[in-house]
């Protein structure tokens, strides 16, 4: 037996009244800042961070059919129950013995282990397409919430539409107002970093406890529409042990600083720096320049 939509009868309704195809969109995200305090006891750092959509996104085509199934253009990225999105599938309908099974293409052009939420965001935004179908059954908002939690510490950002200051880790969300949509430049080695080493090698520099994020300064520059004095006040606490551990990045960071940027910075753990640029013009020529230097190399711009 098949769910129907809430409102109708229980019985032995079909698929159809889903969409037979859906086409959704999955932002990655930047990391404006990143502060990252000592290993706590249950085993993770906190951390502070301004957390924003850029327009670099995933395409997931969902079907209705009679098996669940994901595929993939990239064939390094698992298809089974380690991808996030088969793990939101599951999740979500783990209280129901028949629901609705979809076949998902996941056509990825967010490179894996960059640093910008790519798996994150395709689960989050399975969920959202998931729940705006209303299903006999399916969890209350809270509880979508809840599973997105438990999936990853930065999938809950992924279902707001606007930008969030970050805490704890990564799943404490405070929205913000909406950052004007400036030009960037995402570019990196393409060679995914090995998270668990960039970390014990932090541990060994004895980080300092968190102070206050200083968010008003950062959104106030940011609302400048330039970038121009962010270096001044946010910075990834990441970045300098990465860039010993791996000479390579420093490479990514000093072409684009070089290239007519106002603000460069690591996103996360991953191999991705962004750029930010005075203007789209700046901003294409950058591109062009670059585009032969550099393994991985997007222009976008903030959500």
């Amino acid at each position: 037996m098949h769910l129907c939509r809430c409102g109708g009868r229980v019985g032995n309704t079909t698929t159809n009244e889903l969409p037979a195809k859906t086409f959704l969109k999955s932002p990655a995200k930047i990391n404006l800042g990143l502060r990252v305090g000592p290993l706590s006891g249950d085993g993770f750092h906190p951390l502070q961070s301004l957390f924003v959509r850029v327009s670099l996104h995933d395409e997931i085509r969902v079907e209705t059919t009679d098996r669940f199934a994901l595929t993939c253009n990239d064939p390094s990225i698992p298809t089974d129950g380690r991808n996030l999105l088969t793990r939101a599938y599951h999740a979500y309908f783990k209280n129901l013995s028949n629901p609705p099974t979809f076949k998902i293409h996941l056509e990825k052009n967010i490179p894996w282990g960059g640093g910008v939420g790519g798996g994150s965001s395709n689960a989050a935004e399975f969920l959202k397409f998931l729940h705006r179908q209303k299903l006999c059954g399916s969890p209350s908002f809270e509880e979508l919430l809840l599973i997105a939690k438990n999936l990853g510490s930065d999938i809950p950002f992924f279902m707001h539409s606007t930008p969030c200051y970050a805490e704890g880790r990564g799943e404490i969300l405070t929205t913000v107002d909406p950052i004007p949509a400036l030009p960037i430049i995402l570019a990196g080695t393409g060679t995914p970093l090995a998270t668990t080493k960039v970390f014990k090698i932090y541990d060994s520099t004895s980080p300092s406890e968190l102070t206050p994020f200083p968010m008003d300064q950062a959104y106030q520059i940011l609302t400048q529409r330039n970038g121009l004095g962010l270096e001044k006040i946010i910075q990834n606490d990441l970045q300098t042990v990465v860039e010993k551990e791996w000479p390579e990045m420093k490479r990514v960071r000093s072409l684009l600083e070089n290239s007519g940027a106002n603000y460069t910075s690591m996103s996360g753990s991953g191999f991705i720096y962004y750029s930010i640029y005075p203007s789209v013009q700046i901003r294409d020529y950058a591109l062009q320049t670059l585009r032969n230097e550099l393994p991985f190399i997007k222009g976008a711009h903030i959500l």
